[in-house]
């Protein structure tokens, strides 16, 4: 692009976002333009704004007056329009100067048109107070080709606003519904145009027009403007290509009362003002087991605090019947994170342990005490007091025989300090013996007492000799492996080469994804498409101390900004944490040239620091004992996975992947993660994963998603029961009539 023109028109005061081709590559890129004359956001200026309103200035003065005394406090701010490159991933690169566009202007309006008629897309933009910009694209010296559609439309809609237009070639769809406003007043050229990359030729191209009819045209070459009529539209049957998807929806079907998580309502933020996120809406969790020995697999279901937990028996009808328990009316004032069964006493019926936690209790309340509830063999439960005091916010509970003995022992991982955060609690080695549990942390595995907080653990035999490895993941964590090394557990995470893998992991499952007989790990991460981002060159920081000595755990979280660390949050929400902060910094500006070292004083190099280098959700391949690190699909990267389901789906010996997550409960000035609808990625023999649509799979749970569990349902069908924050859960079943879906 380039070759900029002279033009003068009228001013809008406004911006435009436009989604258009601009490389003849088959992928839309993106062209925005900046809008504002003056920088509203200045702070400084805003608080000056204020001081002038209650002066007598202002109130002698007439409106008009102080219309232009306030709008002069506001400095002008030009800066250079957006264009960015879709990469055909999901992902864009800004370009504006590869391609031109970095010219500091006020603008609003912008359209685009091949104006010289050359088969690539220019741009007009409008300037206030400056001539236009017109963008002559030269992305023909790329030579990738296009097609030109011109719609003939109704007699009432001559043009044919509103179609829907698909173009179908080597195996690839493009879809685009035709409207011609762009942005604030803005309008394109009543074209509709498609970028083709090197394909010569369409297949076909299909035309749904408003009122039904369609219009279909075949074997199009590429590089021309073609008409499509309105009068030569035929009326179709339109039947759904998809009549099956992979997963349904049974929640009604087989739950006559669904549980419904009703969370507690707690402010986390008043205790630690500059949290990233709330530490006490972590729940549900479910876990899964025949309770009452009739051959059915069952689920218990963990309640807010105050909200009594609930165990689901299945029938043999495939439905599920609550089987109340009174010892859990008792104990609702616990915040239920994590449950297992695991035959404690080796009686033969499964047994139940809950993690409590939360962020809302004092820290080291007993509220915090985690439970041990014994089955008598007909799905009856009794309190047991045979644990040792476990007092730490927790998250999870994986069962594990790590003294060799027969029966199983725990590990159970601690979340949080309330209102401490990111200071790492007590993590727990449980060893049971004949249902009496002992904390044996500090003398099997003194590492890992205080490893950090933990979200998930996993038992698994990574190297393959027989003897199995505690893996660790949590938030500020680097994936983390214990191995058992004569009678005691020792952190051999660098051996494995992942002391950089410091993320916010949510959880972990493991799984032989590429069937060549070892395990390989799937992890649950922030993901991709979030306000914060991470790497090894420019981790993300925080910072953690009582830094004004109050009594009171300060919190900061901090980036890399050109050659500076400076803090996320702003001026006034710092203030707040540490009040000092406003006198230091008597003005916005003065707190934004700061680094992070001079806003909290030279006691950052003695606080807390963790660096987080990875917020991307991946596999952990395993080949022969050395593991991979390799990112799942952009599609899982939309935004956090709290949930993991690992299953073949449509039964053709290769394992699949369910997904699900989000993340509502953020801070105020950081936007919520709910852009994850859920996922079901199909394996292929290659290795990689198609990603459906859930028009394809079926699943689509835009919702606070905590927890995934498996359930075995009558018939040998497969359930998938997932945990979510603050509403119903839900239940989807594995259509074992879908097998012909084509990898």
């Amino acid at each position: 692009m380039g070759n900029i023109r002279d033009y003068r028109r009228p001013i809008d005061w406004s911006w435009s976002c436009l989604g258009s081709d601009f490389d003849n590559d088959g992928f839309r890129d993106i062209y925005i333009t900046n809008g504002f004359k003056r920088d509203i956001w200045d702070k400084d200026a805003n608080v000056k704004f204020r001081e002038y309103m209650k002066s007598p200035q202002a109130r002698n003065s007439t409106n008009e007056q102080n219309a232009q005394h306030i709008i002069n406090l506001f400095n002008e701010n030009k800066i250079p329009n957006y264009i960015f490159k879709n990469n055909s991933d999901l992902t864009f690169t800004n370009k504006i100067e590869e391609w031109g566009v970095n010219h500091n202007s006020f603008s609003s309006g912008a359209a685009v048109a091949d104006l010289d008629n050359d088969g690539d897309l220019d741009i007009v933009v409008n300037n206030m107070n400056a001539k236009a910009f017109i963008y002559q694209n030269t992305s023909e010296n790329l030579q990738n080709n296009y097609l030109k559609i011109k719609l003939i439309g109704p007699e009432k809609n001559t043009t044919g606003l509103g179609a829907k237009l698909s173009i179908y070639y080597n195996d690839k769809l493009q879809y685009h519904e035709f409207k011609t406003v762009r942005g604030y007043l803005s309008s394109v050229e009543p074209l509709v145009h498609f970028g083709l990359g090197k394909t010569e030729t369409i297949d076909s191209i299909k035309v749904d027009w408003n009122n039904g009819k369609k219009s279909i045209s075949k074997n199009i070459k590429a590089n021309q403007l073609i008409t499509i009529n309105y009068k030569a539209a035929i009326n179709v049957n339109y039947i759904n290509d998809i009549t099956k998807t992979l997963l349904k929806d049974i929640t009604s079907k087989v739950l006559k009362a669904p549980f419904i998580h009703k969370e507690n309502s707690y402010d986390d933020f008043k205790d630690q003002i500059l949290l990233p996120h709330k530490l006490s809406q972590n729940g549900p969790c479910i876990t899964v087991g025949d309770i009452n020995n009739d051959g059915l697999d069952d689920f218990f279901v963990g309640g807010a605090s105050q909200q009594a937990s609930v165990i689901y028996l299945q029938t043999k009808s495939g439905t599920f019947i609550e089987k109340k328990q009174s010892i859990f009316l008792k104990d609702a004032p616990h915040e239920d994170v994590g449950a297992t069964f695991i035959d404690i006493d080796n009686d033969l019926d499964l047994d139940l342990y809950v993690v409590s936690g939360g962020n809302e209790f004092d820290a080291y309340s007993p509220i915090l005490q985690d439970r041990l509830y014994m089955n008598d063999g007909k799905g009856n439960f009794s309190k047991s007091n045979d644990l040792p005091e476990l007092i730490e916010s927790g998250s999870c509970v994986i069962p594990l025989d790590f003294d060799d003995d027969g029966d199983l022992d725990l590990f159970v991982g601690g979340r949080l300090i309330p209102k401490t955060y990111p200071f790492a609690p007590k993590s727990f080695l449980l060893e049971n013996n004949k249902g009496i549990f002992t904390d044996v942390t500090e003398i099997l595995a003194p590492k890992l007492s205080r490893i950090g907080m933990v979200t998930s653990a996993v038992w698994s035999d990574i190297d393959g000799d027989k003897q199995n490895e505690l893996i660790v993941v949590g938030e500020w964590m680097p994936i983390t492996v214990f191995k058992k090394e004569q009678n005691i557990f020792k952190n051999v995470t660098k051996t494995y080469n992942l002391d950089k893998t410091r993320g916010w992991w949510n959880t972990i499952k493991a799984a032989d994804l590429d069937a060549d007989g070892d395990t390989d790990y799937i992890i649950g991460n922030l993901g991709l498409n979030y306000k914060f981002s991470a790497s090894p060159e420019k981790p993300f920081i925080v910072y953690a101390s009582d830094f004004d000595q109050n009594g009171t755990n300060d919190v900061f979280l901090a980036k890399h900004y050109k050659d500076r660390v400076v803090p996320i949050r702003g001026k006034e929400c710092s203030s707040q944490q540490i009040p000092n902060i406003s006198k230091k910094f008597k003005t916005y500006n003065e707190f934004a040239k700061a680094d992070i070292t001079q806003i909290i004083g030279n006691t950052a190099n003695e606080a807390l620091k963790y660096e987080a280098q990875e917020f991307a959700s991946i596999i952990l391949e395993n080949d022969n004992g050395k593991l991979k690190l390799k990112k799942l699909p952009m599609e899982a990267q939309l935004s956090v996975i709290n949930g993991i389901d690992i299953l073949d789906i449509n039964h053709d010996g290769i394992l699949d992947i369910i997904l699900a997550g989000n993340k509502f409960e953020v801070e105020v000035e950081t936007t919520r993660a709910d852009q994850s609808i859920g996922g079901v990625l199909l394996g292929t023999k290659n290795g990689n994963y198609h990603v459906l649509s859930y028009l394809e799979s079926g699943f689509c749970e835009p919702s606070n998603v905590k927890s995934i569990n498996q359930i075995k349902t009558i018939n040998n069908s497969v359930g998938i029961i997932l945990g979510v924050n603050n509403k119903s859960l839900k239940i989807y079943t594995v259509d074992d009539d879908f097998k012909h879906l084509n990898k």
